[in-house]
Parts: structure tokens; C-alpha cells; sequence
């Protein structure tokens, strides 16, 4: 559940689950993390890579965001206007006002189809999986690969951490070979 700026593609905050339908709580948890960033996950994995100068979520790695409020929040409907009363509560407690999109439809998902597309291209490389999931036809136990070669949830959750960070310290011809971050940071 990828809180994301629509004019940047910066991602601002998110909540992930391993299984399981998205929850009302998912939407609270992205929106906290927006607004007090966890600290960076560090793995062995992701060692030997240079990070980039402003890699991280907007609030923990900009001065300027930090403090800054979130006044709207668009959401995709993805089960999110089941959520009423946390959205309501949301709104008592923060002043975000919420506005939701047509049901079964999408305001604007690049940059979170972008997120899952590279998830998945990256646990193309585990062992246990293709990435779509242990059903796929393509693999041949799955379960037990993951056992063996001792694969756990908190190994997904670095590299969906390191995914996010790099996002937002990435340049992109769309925003004039700028990064999302520097985009939200020369908005002042």
C-alpha cells in the first residue's frame, strides 16, 4: 500500500502484507510511515550497493518535508471504501481530506504497478520462487526451495524496503532527470 505524490512519483510512505487481502489498517500504517518514516532495514544482501544521495522515503532523508502535512489523500478504491470509519477518523484526527475513485477502477498506478513489477523481477532470483507465487506451474516446490534455502517474510520486506528507497533517488526523464525526492524538496 504505496502512498504515492502524484506530481513527483515519489513514494511517501507505504505498508506491505505477505498474505492476505488489504485492510483498512494497511492504509493507516502507509499513512504513519509517511508522516514518521521507520528506519532503513539493513540486510546483508544489499551490502555491496552504493546508495544513492537521497535514497529513502521524503521525510527521513529531506529537512524541508519534514513537519509537512499531507492534505489529500487519493485512493484507488482497492477495497479502501470498505474503510469508511477509519477514513473518517483519518480525517478527525489529521485533516487529510480522502477521495476515492470509481469502484474497480484506478486513479493513477504507474508508479505502484512500476513497485510490483520490479518486486517481482527481483524474486525471479530467489530459489523458491518465479515471483508469482508458490502455485505457479513454472515451479517446482517452492515451499520446500524456500525451507531449505531458509528464505524468510523478512527478507521480502529489505528488498521492498530497498526497492522504495531507490525509487525515490532515481532519475527520470519525466521529471527532467530530477529524483522524486528533489522534486518534493524544491516544492516549498
Amino acid at each position: 500500500c504505496p502512498l504515492v505524490d502524484f506530481k513527483s512519483a515519489d513514494i511517501l510512505g507505504y505498508s506491505y502484507r505477505i498474505a492476505g487481502a488489504f485492510r483498512a489498517l494497511d492504509l493507516l500504517t502507509a499513512f504513519e510511515s509517511a508522516i514518521h518514516p521507520p528506519p532503513r532495514i539493513r540486510h546483508p544482501a544489499f551490502v555491496d550497493l552504493e546508495p544513492l544521495p537521497d535514497e529513502g522515503l521524503p521525510a527521513a532523508v529531506i529537512p524541508e518535508v519534514r513537519g509537512r502535512q499531507i492534505c489529500t489523500l487519493a485512493v484507488d478504491n482497492h477495497n479502501t471504501h470498505l474503510a469508511n470509519a477509519v477514513v473518517k477518523d483519518l480525517h478527525r484526527r489529521t485533516g487529510v481530506t480522502v477521495t476515492f475513485g470509481k469502484v474497480h477502477s484506478w486513479i493513477e498506478r504507474n508508479v505502484v504497478e512500476g513497485l510490483f513489477a520490479e518486486l517481482q523481477r527481483k524474486l525471479i532470483k530467489l530459489a523458491s520462487t518465479t515471483g508469482s507465487g508458490p502455485a505457479d506451474p513454472a515451479v517446482r516446490d517452492a515451499v520446500e526451495k524456500a525451507v531449505r534455502y531458509r528464505i524468510r517474510a523478512a527478507d521480502i520486506r529489505a528488498l521492498l524496503d530497498q526497492l522504495v528507497a531507490r525509487h525515490n533517488a532515481k532519475r527520470r526523464r519525466a521529471l527532467m532527470m530530477a529524483t522524486p525526492n528533489e522534486v518534493v524538496a524544491a516544492r516549498r
